[in-house]
């Protein structure tokens, strides 16, 4: 099957599984298409028959009975045909949509971080809904009621030349003005549901936002504003859909005046020959009511089309989305987490982000060997987040490499290097579900003893014993109902409980207070032991104890060493130290003599 729609055909494949729900949905077409062309025919019969009795009437009621049943029976079987169609046909598209947005939602979870830096939300959700959907019925009842007209065309037309060839031709007069109008109004409506899907995204875009950040809107008094961007866009969406609606509005009007001058004209050529002998009444009723018939699947192609064009553009969405390159996942050095000793090397590593000529980062060379705390210290946007995201590779490297225990980590399996490589974010984000279910994500097997024992490390057993539901409180959305450290200590247990070799901490201790803190570092300084660790972090406290501090600015490595060894240089270190934590020291040490002379 061919279509001249390339985006939709390129989906014409995903048929072939389903195309025994799509033949039963045809023979019930054909079914359905054969019965209703023996009604006119049944008229024709009728009225001839009874114009032609003269005296003789009574003798024709058993006929009209033998007729009756009959139609009766064709009744029940078209209306059985009509079953068939939409039930098969419908089951055929709904399992095409439902593997189309398995294969779409794959696909998108495979995508690197590049993506989702540079791609709305709102418009990753109008597609695998709004844009499926569309494809979804151009492959389900378009497909169908592309069958049915022309089917149902052809089998009318050899009907009509078998009635009366010339009564034909007549009522043809305006076929070509139809053939005119459809491929104009296929013309002008593509454009316009190109549109209407690009406005659809940006309005799910709009609605999304405003719901995930309602708390930014009402913390600045924006509700106004986005009230105000809310009902622009929704008046876009409007006018395009008016757009759409006015094309409409007169195609199919104009349709029923074709029909209303192609009837016209048959009764007027038909009525002149029943005048004069040359057919009979019963013929011109049948013809009148076969061209009434014709008329459906000529008035039905352009809502056909409109299927058709709607599908198109939202199929060249959903190409262009699954046209997005994901991370290649090639690696074939098989390794058992276990004995990974945690050795991470950075050699001569370039980065910059796709479609930029900007390094993020140049040249960095750095060696962490294992069980050793590494502090990434660094001004914001000097590239220390993107620094510790390649090494579970979030991002590949622009050149050079980075090795675990000699490796390349390009050589190792994605599923094999995230249980090596932990990582704890600095913005947490919690699923809708248990407390449970949250911390084991990462290992979805593990017992409720494991689940208890990393929470306590993570200094969150605790609290999460004073919910009303323990471990099965279920936390909302983004963790709604939980204190910011509450939930970075549910974080950091769920990287616990995949015991990796490595363990990435992007200021992940950002959110508690002190007395949190010194818990949670109480708690890491064992689990560090064996394990390399990579921490970004802005409090004094983690600095101090790392074995290495990398000082990143402007993505290059300008300094390194210990602490101590940092302060002496008297180098950029030291400036960002007596910044940000020289006055928090001197505080300190203020607060501690007072305590003292009291």
């Amino acid at each position: 099957m061919h279509l001249p729609l390339p985006n939709l055909g390129a989906f014409l494949s995903s048929m072939n599984p389903y195309k025994k729900f799509y033949a039963l949905g045809f023979v019930g077409s054909l079914v359905e298409i054969t019965t209703n062309l023996f009604g006119p025919w049944s008229a024709k019969l009728i009225i001839d028959s009874i114009l032609s009795a003269g005296s003789h009437k009574d003798q024709l009621i058993p006929f009209l009975v033998r007729i009756s049943l009959f139609l009766l029976t064709l009744g029940l079987i078209r209306a059985f045909a009509i079953y068939v169609q939409i039930m098969y046909v419908e089951k055929a598209s709904q399992l095409i949509a439902k593997d189309l947005r398995n294969r779409l939602y794959k696909h998108i979870l495979k995508l690197p971080f590049s993506f989702f830096n540079t791609t709305m939300t709102g418009d990753l959700i109008s597609r695998a809904t709004s844009d499926v959907n569309s494809i979804r019925e151009a492959l389900g009842f378009g497909i169908l009621n592309a069958f049915y007209c022309i089917t149902y065309y052809l089998g009318i037309m050899i009907v009509l030349f078998y009635l009366n060839w010339k009564f034909t031709l007549v009522a043809s007069a305006t076929l070509p003005i139809l053939m005119y109008v459809g491929i104009r109004f296929r013309g002008k409506i593509n454009p316009l549901y190109e549109k209407l899907q690009e406005e659809i995204a940006k309005f799910t875009t709009i609605v999304q936002e405003n719901i995930s950040g309602i708390r930014v809107v009402k913390a600045f008094f924006k509700e106004k504003m986005e009230i105000g961007r809310f009902t622009r866009q929704n008046q876009v969406l409007f006018d395009t859909n008016m757009a759409i609606v006015k094309l409409q509005a007169f195609y199919y009007p104009f349709m029923d005046f074709l029909e209303a001058m192609t009837v016209g004209l048959v009764l007027f050529y038909g009525g002149r020959s029943v005048i004069y002998d040359r057919a009979t009444i019963g013929l011109l009723v049948a013809f009148s009511g076969y061209l009434s018939m014709l008329i459906w699947p000529v008035r039905l192609v352009g809502f056909t089309l409109s299927l058709f064009q709607r599908g198109d553009a939202s199929a060249g969405r959903i190409l262009k989305l699954l046209s997005e390159n994901y991370l290649p996942d090639l690696g074939k050095v098989e390794l058992k987490p276990e004995e990974v000793k945690g050795e991470v090397r950075f050699e001569h590593v370039y980065f910059n982000y796709p479609d930029s000529e900007e390094s993020v980062l140049e040249d960095i060379n750095l060696v962490a060997k294992p069980g050793e705390l590494i502090a990434i210290v660094g001004t914001t946007g000097s590239g220390k987040s993107t620094l510790i995201q390649l090494i579970p590779r979030f991002f590949d490297v622009t050149a050079g490499s980075i090795k675990i225990d000699g490796i390349d980590i390009r050589d190792i399996p994605l599923s094999t290097l995230r249980r090596i490589v932990a990582v704890v974010f600095q913005e947490t984000f919690l699923f809708s579900a248990s407390i449970r279910e949250n911390i084991a994500f990462g290992k979805p097997d593990a017992s409720f003893e494991e689940i208890v024992e990393c929470a306590r490390l993570a200094q969150a057993d605790e609290f999460i014993r004073e919910l009303p539901n323990g471990y099965d409180t279920v936390v909302g959305e983004r963790g709604l109902g939980l204190s910011g450290g509450q939930k970075q200590r549910i974080a950091i247990a769920r990287a616990l409980l995949m015991n990796p070799k490595v363990l990435i901490l992007d200021d992940s201790t950002s959110s508690v207070d002190q007395e949190t803190e010194i818990k949670i570092h109480k708690a890491l300084e064992n689990l560090m032991r064996g394990r390399t660790t990579f921490v970004i972090a802005q409090r004094l406290s983690t600095v101090k104890r790392a074995n290495q501090i990398i000082v990143i600015d402007k993505g290059r490595i300008v300094e390194r060493g210990t602490h101590e060894e940092l302060l002496v240089k008297d180098g950029y270190y030291k400036r960002i130290y007596d910044i940000q934590w020289g006055q928090t020291e001197l505080l300190l040490r203020e607060l501690r003599e007072e305590e003292s002379r009291v």
